[in-house]
């Protein structure tokens, strides 16, 4: 099998090749980043795609940063819903099949249990609204399409909550953080591995991928330090309302792993497990 990775330079991309190279299913990996192609110029990416022979697309290519896609709200958009569009165009001409990652930033956060797949979409903020549209692009564009929803999301190779907190733990003495959101902490590895089991099965339409179990931020954070080992730093919750923010984010990102755990035959394990690595 011949498996192509879009946005392989980003924190999932480079867990998901560093996963991939040993899969014994995987023939091949084409690896591509911002450098190698532009996802939002259709005609460039359909020549590209179609030219590899590939069987599987995985695109972990995105605008991810939730507070500057306020201001940039066409950006977002041609790169998270027009990009994924134009990808998902290619691999439907090439007969190819196309995982897609996407975000708990479809929702809204007002449910009061975790989110399940076919729940109604209402994001609440231009990133969310951006990942939404891209997800819709996806399914109109590629009949064989997965769509691959996380939240959280850390590990080595990219900017993320953990790392903050361990350079905010090796700065300061007392780090304040919000205590009011919910949700699951997914480690790169965990999902990459998740996602190369997926590439096995015949799963369509939407799925969650996320560690097991959920916490507030504030308790990620006081176990971020806590395994850091570093002495004399107090963790402090506070609420949402106390910090200013550009953009209202989803009280309960939780999402529901039952779908998962009936394709893979199995349930990741739990965030503070995968932390420890």
């Amino acid at each position: 099998m011949i498996v192509i990775i879009t946005g392989a330079d980003g924190m999932l991309g480079q867990a998901l090749h560093e996963k991939i190279s040993v899969a014994p299913s995987v023939d091949k990996i084409l690896v591509y980043d911002i450098h190698d192609f532009d996802i939002t110029n259709r005609d460039q990416i359909a020549s590209a795609i179609s030219s590899t022979g590939a069987d599987v697309l995985i695109n972990c290519a995105a605008y991810t940063d939730v507070e500057r896609a306020e201001k940039e709200v066409e950006l977002a958009m041609r790169v998270n819903c027009d990009g994924a569009g134009n990808l998902a165009r290619a691999c439907e001409s090439a007969g190819m099949r196309m995982i897609h990652i996407s975000t708990d930033y479809v929702f809204d956060g007002k449910k009061g249990e975790p989110y399940i797949e076919s729940d109604p979409t209402s994001p609440v903020g231009s990133y969310g609204n951006s990942k939404r549209e891209g997800e819709l692009a996806v399914m109109k564009n590629c009949n064989n399409a997965l769509i691959a929803r996380t939240s959280w999301l850390y590990g080595p190779g990219g900017k993320n909550f953990a790392s903050t907190i361990v350079k905010l733990a090796q700065k300061r003495d007392v780090i304040k953080v919000v205590n009011d959101q919910f949700g699951t902490p997914t480690f790169t590895q965990d999902m990459a591995g998740a996602l190369i089991e997926l590439i096995d099965t015949d799963a369509k339409g939407i799925v969650h991928v996320v560690n097991s179990g959920y916490c507030t931020w504030f308790d990620f954070a006081c176990e971020i330090v806590k395994l850091t080992g570093i002495k004399g730093i107090a963790v402090e919750p506070c609420a949402t309302n106390e910090f200013e923010t550009l953009v209202q984010r989803p009280k309960n990102s939780r999402l529901d792993t039952s779908l998962l755990e009936k394709v893979l035959g199995r349930k990741l394990r739990r965030w503070d497990e995968g932390l420890k690595d």
